[in-house]
């Protein structure tokens, strides 16, 4: 082979097309970069904010609230940013559960609690409604959606 030839075909003459990236492909590249960078936290947040899994009948009872505490923020940022601009916090919420035809029992969950409602269960003392599993009692998820009394 022409190593001279290799060189000069090499070279870009002034009517040789630009090798840039075409601008369709940019606007691909900035699809694919928007949805992970806003869209991908939003869905991992949605899939964890869905409490533990029920593996056998939900129970549904109801729950005191002993204590809650704050563990982390629930939004899309780390550290305090993520707390202000969230619309959950992680929480450790220590219950009393009562399910219709078991002992009252207590256990201590991890889940999201919404900051439209922390002020209501900070202190202890309300009633919310919860689900359990029937087949492990210490995995109870709070139902947000009933009223807390």
């Amino acid at each position: 082979m022409n190593l001279e030839y290799l060189v000069r075909a090499s070279r870009c003459e002034q009517n040789c097309p630009d090798h840039g990236i075409p601008p369709a492909a940019w606007v691909g590249i900035g699809i694919v970069a928007f949805s992970l960078v806003f869209l991908g936290p939003r869905l991992i947040a949605v899939i964890r904010n869905r409490g533990p899994k029920i593996n056998g009948p939900a129970l549904t009872g109801t729950a005191r609230i002993l204590s809650v505490r704050v563990s982390g923020a629930g939004g899309y940022a780390l550290g305090w940013l993520g707390m202000a601009l969230s619309e959950s916090s992680v929480c450790w919420t220590a219950l009393r559960v009562k399910v219709p035809g078991h002992e009252p029992y207590d256990v201590t969950v991890r889940g999201h609690v919404p900051k439209r409602l922390y002020r209501d269960l900070e202190g202890g003392g309300r009633t919310v409604a919860v689900q359990g599993d029937s087949t492990n009692p210490k995995k109870v998820r709070i139902d947000f959606n009933q009223p807390i009394r």
